[in-house]
């Protein structure tokens, strides 16, 4: 479809200003929005072209510049700092001049003047918050990956390169998160190993990550969700398989375990993993059957002469290309939409509604479960905000498996956190919402037919529809847009105008909704929720089964009925109220080196191999030890009683004789020499029965001397035959204050 190489705008932007739409005639690639000043705006356009904006694009103008600019940064709270890099053009006979390095250049008035701060840089970022600055990380802090003939190192400079401190040497890739900062370094060839620093050790201190079953590639790590103390980690195999496995991290982020064997990769955001925004631990993400994985898999190896590259000659190569993605088309008819209400604790398929938006039953054949595009194969993706509390928007379908094709997308809603859903219209839209989620809105994409573009808005969450046309000519809506954190009721919308014969774009527009005089009626009764006179409800979010706890605890939020066609208007925090509930299997999931039939949340925690109960060597008598029985409570959740997986609390031996090195080699030596006049003794005692022996043995060559012998079974594998065999050590009681192991310091 032509509609594929446009570049869709931001998602959202607090700016809008009448004019947006001449931005867009300069061909705007992108917009840099600035997190330290809200109408401070960077428009990258193409040909190198780069304008700054104070007023919202108000008014513009050329960013003064003597490079041509790869990328561009702001700061976090410094309105006028920026940092952009430019491609080095490296000569033949430059060696110090490596390929894919840049010169990083450093603004602090909003480029009006530029300084050459470093001319080595691979990868840079400033400090990545205002939180991180005031944890006490200084706001001149740059991380940044330097290219040297030796290897590459990630450093930070708190002097804007005066002077830099190395952290991580043979560094491949960073990331920085809220709280944590991962490195890549690699071990031997494309092998790499995680290393993990956090904002509490001031990002100074980084610590080894342990996988229990598998060796991670330099390609193939991607770092997701960092947002609620743990952190999810994709990883996979081969960079052209389109699935890899999804890996949950305990509060330190260091040690991890396997929560879905096939989730599907996402081009933008690694996995297409979907956290529902303004509610604790629930996530959605698409998966592929087991079966259809492993079908793809021996089809893919059969199509392929290595592990790694399709070989042969370009002919060859150009089939296989064909034939690959021909074996994507089919693996992607086997996808899923799981969900966990519990941080990945445990995961289920999503309920289908009843009754389609016509009210006429789902038709659908056994095993039908709704379906959801989140981030990967869609051009509208999953939406929540962190103020509509339960509210969830996405494009999917009904039935046994993802219908991938266009037509076969409808658009559904859930009001409780993805616990129920229903489908509010036909064919694939785009969406968005304002004021706390009391304004709703969404057009239907046109994008083959002819149709005049317009749109659907509801003041009481979908239960009704207002529709408003946009446009008089052969159009389609493309986008809707608008500030999540914001209480304005003010929408950007672009409207594409489509040659539908010749299927090209002749026109791209962008109008001003302001649905702020569309309601005169403010909400009221906000601190009486649940009244008759209250606009307000309390609404607890259900945590699956049945239950209406998350994370260990009951909370209701103030929200407003779906029947009050009112407004809120104010950028206010609705009154929450918490209490803990009692313990369930809900409230833990496997530990480090324990795993769980995947979507069975019946299923018990299964350990790798069996529990070793030995003491482990930093063990004085008097204290104790712990042993994983397989569980381990989820980060952040608060409940209290009832089930309990804790570890075993074993007390160490009452006495254990310690020795060198040299003393345990005399020990040996001596033993040995115990043994062999020990044996020589007993030869010379009985030589002529020894002889005896010697000779009936010599008669029996082949017999069947081990028809006694009984073997162990060999453990079997979880599923793959790269599965590394871990085996479950006891947990050591030695630990710093925050109860934390260092495995590796690096």
């Amino acid at each position: 479809f032509f509609f594929l190489m446009i570049r869709r705008p931001p998602r959202s932007t607090h700016c809008i200003s009448s004019a947006a739409s001449d931005v867009y005639k300069r061909q705007v690639l992108n917009i840099v929005k600035s997190e330290a000043d809200s109408k401070s705006l960077i428009f990258i356009g193409r040909k190198d072209a780069v304008w700054v904006s104070k007023d919202c694009g108000e008014t513009m103008s050329a960013l003064n510049k003597d490079f041509s600019i790869a990328q561009i940064k702001l700061h976090p709270t410094e309105p006028n700092w920026m940092l952009a890099t430019s491609l080095k053009d490296c000569k033949e006979d430059d060696n110090l001049c490596l390929f894919g390095s840049h010169s990083l250049h450093l603004t602090q008035d909003l480029g009006q003047t530029w300084r050459e701060v470093a001319g080595d840089v691979k990868k840079f970022t400033w400090v990545l918050s205002a939180g991180q600055i005031a944890a006490g990380i200084p706001k001149e802090r740059i991380f940044a990956v330097v290219r040297k003939p030796s290897g590459d190192k990630l450093v930070k400079t708190d002097d804007f390169f005066a002077t830099r401190t190395s952290l991580v040497k043979d560094c491949v890739e960073f990331y920085v998160r809220p709280s944590f900062l991962f490195a890549l370094q690699t071990v031997k060839g494309d092998e790499v190993k995680l290393l993990v620093s956090t904002l509490a050790d001031g990002f100074s201190k980084f610590y080894k990550a342990v996988f229990p079953d598998i060796k991670l590639k330099a390609k193939n790590v991607h770092i997701l969700d960092t947002s609620e103390g743990v952190v999810f980690v994709l990883t996979t195999r081969r960079p052209d398989i389109p699935y890899g496995r999804l890996y949950i991290s305990d509060s330190t982020g260091l040690r991890y375990r396997i929560a879905l064997k096939h989730c599907l990769k996402s081009s933008s955001r690694g996995a297409d993993l979907a956290k529902v925004e303004g509610l604790e631990g629930i996530y959605m993400a698409n998966v592929v059957s087991s079966k259809a994985a492993k079908e793809f898999e021996k089809k893919l190896a059969q199509e392929s002469d290595s592990d790694d590259e399709w070989g042969g000659s370009a002919g060859s190569g150009t089939r296989a290309e064909t034939n690959r993605t021909e074996l994507v088309t089919v693996l992607k008819r086997s996808i899923r939409t799981v969900i966990t209400f519990n941080k990945g604790g445990q995961w289920q398929y999503l309920t289908p509604p009843k009754y389609d938006v016509d009210g006429k039953k789902m038709e659908c054949i056994n095993d039908c479960y709704l379906n959801l595009f989140l981030y990967a194969d869609t051009m509208v993706p999953v939406y929540s905000q962190k103020s509509a509390h339960g509210i969830i928007l996405a494009n999917g379908n009904v039935n046994k498996y993802r219908l991938n094709e266009w037509y076969s997308r409808d658009i559904y809603l859930s009001r409780d956190g993805g616990v129920s859903w229903s489908q509010i219209g036909q064919g694939p839209h785009v969406y968005d919402m304002a004021d706390h989620g009391a304004l709703l809105m969404m057009g239907k994409l046109h994008l083959t037919t002819k149709h005049y573009a317009s749109l659907l808005y509801s003041w009481n969450v979908g239960k009704s529809w207002n529709k408003l046309r946009i446009s008089s000519t052969n159009s389609t809506l493309y986008d809707i847009f608008t500030d999540p954190n914001s209480i304005i009721q003010t929408f950007l919308v672009q409207v594409l105008e489509i040659d539908y014969i010749l299927k090209t774009l002749k026109k791209t527009s962008l109008y001003t909704l302001n649905f702020g005089n569309f309601h005169a009626r403010q909400c009221v009764g906000e601190t009486n929720p649940g009244a008759a006179d209250s606009d307000f409800e309390l609404w607890t979010p259900y945590g699956g089964k049945g239950r209406d706890c998350l994370l260990g605890r009951r909370i209701a939020y103030t929200r407003r009925k779906q029947d009050s066609e009112c407004y809120n208007g104010r950028d206010v925090e609705f009154p929450v109220t918490i209490e803990n509930c009692e313990c369930t299997e809900a409230d833990y999931e496997c530990d480090f080196g324990f795993y769980r039939k995947e979507l069975d949340s019946s299923s018990p925690c299964i350990g790798y191999k069996e529990i070793n109960y030995t003491a482990p060597e930093d063990c004085p008598p008097g204290t104790y030890y712990e042993v994983s029985l397989g569980y381990r409570k989820i980060t952040g959740d608060t409940c209290q009683g009832g089930v309990s997986h804790e570890p075993r609390r074993i007390p160490c031996p009452a006495s254990r004789t310690t020795m060198s090195g040299s003393g345990l080699m005399i020990l040996l030596l001596l033993g040995g020499i115990v043994v062999v006049i020990l044996t020589v003794g007993y030869i010379y005692r009985n030589f002529d029965e020894v002889k005896r022996r010697l000779k009936v043995g010599g008669a029996k060559k082949g017999g069947n001397e081990f028809r006694d012998v009984r073997y162990g079974r060999i453990e079997a594998k979880i599923d793959e035959a790269d599965d590394e065999d871990i085996i479950i050590q006891p947990s050591s009681v030695s630990k710093d204050k925050k109860g934390r192991q260092e495995i590796e310091l690096t």
